[in-house]
């Protein structure tokens, strides 16, 4: 199930597949899946692009409806991960500034 998404400098889709166990690339002009990275965590939750040069994929997770088995499967489940040596990145933020009042 899809959950988390970001972008990349390409502008590839990176996914984190709740109940999947893994983040997917999907290429959104070939409608294909191009890359798939396991993640040690049933839910994998969301994904952003970070460090110094935003080539560090960080990846979330949750530890929320597993069941015994699969907490003692999946020891790392709720913590988070950071996928480097992808060969590509995302980009810098965008930051806005919205005035709450004038959404009134």
């Amino acid at each position: 199930m899809p959950d988390g998404m970001t972008i990349d400098i390409d502008g590839n889709l990176w996914v984190a597949c709740f109940f999947g166990r893994q983040v997917i690339c999907v290429d959104p002009k070939e409608a294909k899946v191009i890359r798939k990275i396991a993640i040690p965590s049933k839910n994998v939750t969301s994904v952003c692009w970070g460090g110094k040069d935003y080539s560090t994929l960080y990846v979330t997770s949750g530890a929320l409806m597993t069941t015994p088995e699969e907490r003692a499967a999946y020891p790392s489940s709720g913590g988070t991960f950071a996928v480097t040596g992808l060969g590509t990145k995302g980009t810098p933020p965008v930051n806005y500034k919205v005035n709450l009042d004038k959404l009134k």
